[in-house]
């Protein structure tokens, strides 16, 4: 399964982070990984010093921050996601 769009990791970051109270950017990797079907070969695939599937993640993670600045204010604070959950 190719690695999907940004609006779709956004939305598959928040059904995540709706079902726990702390997740380490780790344990996102390895959801995500799981729910995408992420194989050996993407997982070789570079975007500057990061593996691609990682810095998309990163990104939408960042976008969802910026974005809750005035849709999800009560729910995302800071640096890290705050939907129920922190993203570390």
């Amino acid at each position: 399964m190719p690695i999907p769009d940004r609006k779709q990791i956004k939305q598959d970051l928040l059904v995540l982070l709706s079902t726990r109270k702390e997740v380490l950017i780790k344990d996102v990797y390895r959801y995500l990984e799981n729910l995408w079907q992420i194989t050996n070969d993407d997982k070789e695939i570079i975007r500057g010093k990061n593996l691609l599937y990682q810095h998309e993640i990163r990104w939408a993670k960042q976008e969802l921050e910026y974005e809750s600045q005035e849709e999800h204010q009560t729910f995302i604070e800071g640096k890290s996601i705050r939907i129920f959950v922190n993203i570390y």
